[in-house]
């Protein structure tokens, strides 16, 4: 696949679902590179003994902005990238939500990922209030201040996400996303690879593989299940 395909399993699977869904994904991507997988924290020893010597990689849903020290509870990114982890998510939506920081936490937080060798993808994107207020490119342009300062482009992601249609079934149009691709390359540069995210099916994720200006899709609940999953990497096969 020319996609990158991140999978997002966030916490709905058990631990023999995780690793059946692995090696089933394993044996589906065969040679074929471009499958990440992001289980839980918990999962990601089990899933690297899946993976291990395949095409398949994995990644991490966070990590702490801090490397070792007394940080209880918290998720060491060095100890990440040493369980088998290449790639970690940084300010998904769901977390933000959650424990609102400012845009200066998760920039230091893809700073600590990069310095032990992780590649951070950077989620950003708008509410719907935000979007219908015609915010929508000032609330990027703040998730990714201070990113141009710290990485050169070729060292992350950036994973577009409109809050609105995350798990919504209701997907942003291809004009939407390729306007805020355009937008965000305008600040980080044309080499910054964009990820879309949002509500992605096998019938929406066609249209949005033709763009050039996506290099891939990071997908949530779509990806847990081979009857969801499966589709959608069929398309990317054949687009």
């Amino acid at each position: 696949m020319h996609k990158k395909v991140f999978c997002n399993w966030k916490t709905y699977l058990g631990v023999g679902e995780t690793q059946t869904l692995a090696a089933e994904i394993v044996e589906y991507a065969g040679s074929a590179k471009g499958i990440v997988l992001l289980p839980s924290a918990e999962l990601l020893a089990s899933v690297a003994h899946v993976i291990e010597g395949t095409s398949v990689e994995m990644g991490a849903q966070t990590s702490s902005v801090h490397r070792h020290g007394a940080y209880t509870g918290q998720l060491d990114p060095e100890n990440l990238h040493t369980l088998g982890c290449q790639y970690v998510l940084v300010g998904h939506s769901e977390q933000r939500a959650a424990a609102p920081m400012p845009a200066s936490h998760f920039i230091a937080q893809a700073t600590t990922a990069l310095e032990v060798g992780l590649i951070p993808v950077i989620c950003i994107g708008e509410t719907r209030q935000q979007r219908d207020a015609g915010d929508a490119a000032a609330v990027v342009r703040e998730q990714l201040r201070g990113l141009e300062d710290i990485a050169d482009p070729d060292e992350f992601f950036i994973a577009y996400e409109p809050v609105w249609a995350i798990g919504t079934g209701e997907a942003a149009t291809v004009e939407d996303v390729t306007q805020m691709c355009e937008y965000v390359k305008s600040i980080m540069g044309e080499r910054t690879a964009i990820l879309y995210g949002g509500s992605v099916t096998a019938e929406t994720v066609g249209a949005f593989a033709t763009q050039p200006l996506i290099s891939g899709f990071l997908i949530g609940g779509a990806s847990t299940k081979t009857t969801t999953l499966f589709p959608i990497l069929d398309v990317l096969r054949s687009s």
